[in-house]
């Protein structure tokens, strides 16, 4: 158990923020997902409730990603930057150097 906790630590534990936000609202939505099925088998009425909750959360993801993709498409498109511009630039630099 604690071996799980760890790497669930691990893989929300990251720089990028958005990546991270994306991965919590996927883990709220199987684990929703998955208390709402074993809850209907119980109480059909509770197990719908909860279901609510994993759809929202489905359909937030859904709605972030294509935020985000959009947000990355209109920046590197019209104003012709990348988030990684950056890095690329410095690794190209230093291969250059290197020569």
């Amino acid at each position: 158990m604690n071996n799980l906790r760890k790497n669930l630590t691990k893989w929300l534990v990251i720089e990028d923020q958005r990546l991270a936000q994306q991965r919590f609202y996927l883990l709220v939505a199987v684990l929703s997902l998955l208390a709402a099925s074993l809850i209907g088998l119980i109480n059909y009425s509770l197990g719908q409730k909860i279901l609510i909750i994993t759809i929202a959360s489905s359909g937030i993801f859904l709605i972030n990603a294509i935020a985000w993709a959009l947000q990355k498409a209109f920046v590197e498109n019209i104003f012709g930057a990348s988030p990684s511009a950056p890095k690329v630039a410095a690794k190209t630099a230093a291969k250059r150097a290197r020569k």
